[in-house]
């Protein structure tokens, strides 16, 4: 379900712009709250299922740590994800402002990594989230 690319809108001071930030909609396979690290689900046993499924990221499991990006906005059974861009995402207690992001063992929780990941975190944690940028996988 392929989106533009285009920048939509340039809008100073707004907490959440959409500048530059890329949205694909996925279906889930499990339930999914906004905020949440993301991953293909790769228990499919249909390649093109496994490209079109989301779960909670989880990096315990093999077929669930390959994070593509944020649950934005959930809807029935689809969710937009923010593949590339500003998101507020949910991490671990020790993050900390600069720190790269992956899949933790917490499912839908993103952690600090020591290689580049999938997100950098803009804010440190608060309130169990953080502002970040996803690294676009796509």
């Amino acid at each position: 379900m392929a989106t533009s690319n285009l920048v939509q809108s340039l809008n100073p001071g707004t907490s959440f712009p959409s500048n530059r930030r890329q949205i694909e909609t996925f279906l889930k396979s499990s339930t999914i709250v906004e905020g949440d690290l993301v991953a293909l689900d790769l228990s499919k046993t249909n390649s093109a299922d496994q490209m079109l499924y989301i779960v909670p990221a989880n990096s315990g499991a093999s077929n669930t740590g390959l994070a593509v990006g944020v649950a934005l906005k959930i809807y029935g059974d689809k969710v937009d994800v923010v593949i590339s861009g500003f998101a507020s995402c949910k991490v671990g207690g020790a993050t900390a402002a600069g720190a790269n992001l992956d899949a933790s063992a917490a499912a839908g929780i993103a952690s600090t990594v020591t290689h580049e990941g999938i997100a950098y975190a803009i804010t440190g944690h608060a309130a169990g989230k953080a502002n970040v940028f996803v690294k676009s996988r796509f």
